[in-house]
């Protein structure tokens, strides 16, 4: 099956690239699994100054065949003429044009009379209703362009001194009350940390004077404490602390007493 199809897509490439080569190609069939019909396809030789005519598929029971002929037509070129438009309009055709802008359009107009719609709108204009029409239809853009007084113009320009300078001042007023906010702030945030390191010093010292008081309390002991307290130094060995002086007469002590039992020994 892959075979099939292989040989049958390579003879259609085959007959493609001949067909746009202008070679003749040969005929073949494509069978259909699905209908078990087959189909004839047929393509001839196009040569120069020829084009294709299409013609309509003839079917019969199994077979469809399609078949494109070469039809000899020389290449004609497309005949472009150049419009020559004037613009030198008399004065009769001017009041013409004007009378009719109010029921024709500027391409009507500039076609009528061999110009440019361009010309038609700087001769004429249409009517006031016809322009509110198109532009409350989104077709005509307004007219924007106002020419104000020189009156107009000074208030404006005075409005605009006194609103910038009204931004000036607030500005000025917002930013000191902002200063002022971050002074009081920071004075907040100072005291409070100073507040916390005094409050720290003061317990600190607080509890070292009750500690310092329970301390060096004078405690009143009962005659069987202070017994049990003498029982229990008694018990304790304790060393004594001499320094070197007393140390050196205690060496030399032992070294007589030692030397004086050797002699009564003897």
């Amino acid at each position: 099956m892959m075979k099939s199809l292989y040989s049958t897509n390579s003879r259609l490439v085959q007959s493609i690239r001949s067909y746009s080569t202008g070679t003749a190609a040969p005929s073949f069939q494509i069978h259909s699994s699905r209908s078990l019909s087959a189909k004839s396809t047929s393509f001839t030789t196009l040569g120069s100054n020829q084009a294709i005519s299409f013609t309509t598929p003839v079917s019969n029971n199994t077979t469809i065949t399609v078949s494109h002929n070469p039809v000899s037509k020389a290449f004609v070129p497309t005949a472009v003429t150049e419009k020559v438009l004037k613009h030198d309009l008399t004065e009769d055709q001017i009041k013409e044009i004007q009378t009719l802008r109010a029921t024709m359009s500027q391409k009507q107009l500039a076609k009528k009379f061999n110009t440019h719609s361009n010309v038609i709108s700087h001769i004429s204009r249409a009517p006031q209703a016809v322009r509110d029409k198109l532009i409350a239809e989104y077709r005509l853009k307004p007219s924007v362009k106002v020419i104000d007084s020189p009156e107009v113009k000074q208030t404006r320009l005075e409005l605009w001194l006194k609103k910038n300078q009204q931004r000036e001042y607030d500005n000025k007023v917002i930013k000191s009350a902002e200063s002022h906010e971050r002074n009081i702030e920071w004075r907040r945030s100072k005291n409070e940390f100073n507040r916390r390191g005094n409050q720290e010093t003061f317990d600190f010292l607080l509890n070292r004077q009750e500690t310092g008081f329970q301390t060096s309390k004078v405690k009143v002991l009962t005659p069987e404490q202070k017994k049990a307290i003498e029982k229990q130094q008694q018990g304790i060995r304790r060393r004594k602390v001499v320094d070197d002086k007393v140390k050196q007469r205690e060496v030399a002590s032992k070294l007589k007493n030692r030397s004086v039992k050797n002699q009564r020994s003897k």
